[in-house]
């Protein structure tokens, strides 16, 4: 996945895009509602979290998180969601596998 970098803001920190999306997908599968609750979310579950994700730049903040996945194209992001659904199925064990653990690593946190 490319690093996407918001061009208006000089200082902003360069998050990888599948760590953003992988914390909004699993704070939204654990209740969080709005951008502050995923970032509080990640947060609390940061341990957890740099398991699977690389997190270079730390956790995101709910303002990056706003910022990089409002500007995704609607289409490609569900097309993208839709095959990896797919392929965590049973179609793709090693897929599955690999979210499933990611789930359960943080949900023991």
């Amino acid at each position: 996945m490319p690093v996407l970098r918001p061009s208006s803001v000089g200082r902003a920190k360069r998050h990888q895009l599948e760590d953003l999306l992988a914390i909004a997908i699993c704070a939204t599968s654990c209740g969080a509602e709005g951008w502050a609750e995923m970032s509080f979310f990640a947060e609390g579950k940061k341990q957890g979290l740099e398991t699977f994700l690389q997190l270079t730049k730390g956790i995101p903040s709910d303002d990056a998180l706003r910022r990089v996945i409002s500007a995704l194209p609607p289409d490609e992001f569900e097309a993208g969601f839709q095959r990896w659904a797919a392929a965590a199925s049973n179609n793709n064990k090693e897929v599955y596998h690999q979210t499933y653990a990611a789930f359960y690593c943080i949900r023991m946190l």
